[in-house]
């Protein structure tokens, strides 16, 4: 049996790439708050938020990214929705996001604060650690 313990992280808010997990209902609005260069980064590689365990890995200055991936719910996530990021991110510590940009609305949030991230460190292609 695996033991999850030492793939737990716990968030302190340390310096992470931020993936952002977005269905087929939130990634509409959350797309509207992307730069035109993510979009069309998106555009390119056919991306819309419906195909489950798709991914883009979105390049900023640097060696600094974002990712953003589709799954099913982000209402109701297993650790299966996540274990292709974890075998194909390079290696590094990232954070969990959420997207629901119209609860980040009515609460007043900004896209960064809508949701607790959550830490998910990969640190090789076949290992990722995350707490929640």
């Amino acid at each position: 049996m695996t033991d999850f313990n030492s793939l737990l992280v716990a968030d302190r808010g340390q310096k992470a790439h931020p993936i952002h997990l977005v269905d087929k209902n939130s990634f509409e609005d959350w797309a509207k708050t992307r730069p035109a260069e993510d979009l069309a980064l998106l555009k390119a590689h056919r991306f819309d938020g419906k195909t489950g365990f798709a991914f883009v890995i979105l390049p900023r200055k640097a060696d600094e990214l974002e990712v953003v991936s589709a799954v099913a719910d982000t209402e109701s996530l297993s650790p299966w929705c996540l274990a292709k990021l974890g075998e194909s991110l390079p290696e590094g510590p990232t954070s969990l996001h959420r997207e629901s940009p119209a609860r980040q609305r009515s609460a007043g949030c900004s896209r960064s604060t809508a949701s607790k991230p959550t830490a998910l460190k990969t640190t090789s292609r076949n290992a990722a650690h995350a707490s929640w």
